[in-house]
């Protein structure tokens, strides 16, 4: 339950203490609405008091779901944002994806890594954005087009590559590329 919505709680409850009060003041000559309204005011003082207890039971709960819900939506964007940090590409064949490694070597620092489909002998290589490397990462992306196709992918293009096709290399790609070269 909200803050917002405790305060509506204790502010019905109020309410209720004024009308009580108010039957106090007409009170019978016998003084028995008197009885009744200092006995609502009693029970409205319990029930101020149940409603405190019920809110201090659930507000861990409404903390921790509030909490999940953050965390939550924290990893969604960082899944959006590792995607938009990865770059894939096709290559026909290992000659095109080896003079990629070449060119990019002197001043890509960025990770990579070269996968083959046995199926199709098509070589894909993914080039991830190191933190510091914006503009690197665009120049390498703009050469890599020059080589192979770049490809479609989302968050969880990685794992399917690792599932489905051969790693060649799995890190450091562009560097032990171009020393083959």
């Amino acid at each position: 339950m909200t803050h917002k919505a405790h305060d509506g709680l204790i502010h019905v409850a109020q309410s209720r203490h004024v009308q009580h009060d108010g039957l106090a003041d007409r009170g019978g000559k016998d003084g028995s609405d008197s009885y009744q309204a200092s006995s609502s005011k009693a029970d409205s003082s319990k029930e101020r008091s149940a409603i405190d207890e019920a809110l201090d039971l659930i507000a861990p709960f409404t903390q921790a779901i509030a909490q999940t819900k953050k965390d939550a939506l924290k990893k969604k964007n960082e899944k959006k944002t590792a995607a938009h940090d990865c770059q894939y590409y096709s290559f026909r064949n290992f000659s095109q994806a080896s003079q990629l490694g070449s060119f990019l070597a002197p001043f890509y620092e960025g990770e990579s890594s070269l996968y083959k489909d046995s199926v199709s002998n098509n070589y894909y290589m993914i080039l991830r954005k190191a933190e510091s490397q914006e503009d690197a990462f665009h120049r390498a992306c703009n050469i890599a087009a020059d080589f192979g196709v770049r490809i479609s992918a989302s968050y969880a293009t990685p794992a399917y590559f690792r599932e489905h096709f051969q790693t060649i290399l799995a890190e450091n790609a562009i560097e032990m590329l171009c020393e083959l070269v």
